[in-house]
């Protein structure tokens, strides 16, 4: 649809990674508040919410690489945070796992941190999946052209190569790709609908 936002001058801004930045500054503000509000020591949880969230994107982009041998290689590879290219569970498991022990360390419960950082876990899963809807990245099954819901991409998104690759024999268009669920619209609306349950206190 839309992989690249804008441009800042001749640098294309792309949208998977702007808008996931987006998404962990949104995390960092609503966390902090919520953990000032539970009367939690603040600036040592931001501390917690850093590290975190790099171990967690450098786990879901080793995972994909585990997944994908060949694709890449050299340790530049490991911080290429493409849409498509990550492992989400993997990445968020490990960063609450790291953010579980960083509490527990501080003498905070885990369990109070990590309610605090679920409304923010929720918009962010609202954004990267908007984000990857943008980008092309995890789109969904074939739908018929004439349901409401169907999407189709261009010629040169990821979404139209790897129907080329693997959908060759459904007769792909010489102009767009086969139309498609935005499964990605799908998980965000879902969050968003989940986020509204937990944000009262903002």
């Amino acid at each position: 649809m839309h992989p690249v936002l804008f441009q800042l001058g001749e640098t294309p801004i792309h949208a998977y990674g702007f808008l996931i930045a987006i998404a962990l500054i949104l995390g960092w503000v609503i966390s902090l508040r919520l953990a000032r509000l539970d009367k939690l020591p603040a600036d040592v949880l931001g501390t917690g919410y850093v590290i975190a969230v790099a171990i967690g994107l450098v786990s879901a982009r080793l995972m994909w690489l585990l997944q994908h041998p060949g694709s890449s290689e050299g340790m530049a590879a490991v911080v290429q945070l493409s849409a498509g290219e990550l492992v989400g569970a993997g990445g968020v498991l490990a960063g609450l796992i790291v953010a579980a022990l960083h509490a527990q360390n501080a003498k905070v419960p885990p369990w109070a941190w990590l309610d605090c950082t679920a409304p923010a876990f929720l918009i962010g899963v609202v954004l990267e999946r908007v984000a990857a809807f943008l980008s092309g990245a995890d789109f969904g099954h074939y739908l018929a052209p004439d349901s409401m819901f169907a999407v189709s991409y261009p010629i040169d998104s990821v979404v139209y190569a790897i129907q080329k690759r693997e959908w060759a024999g459904l007769g792909l268009p010489s102009d767009r790709s086969l139309t498609v669920h935005p499964s990605q619209l799908y998980a965000a609306a879902g969050a968003l609908l989940r986020s509204e349950e937990h944000t009262s206190e903002l």
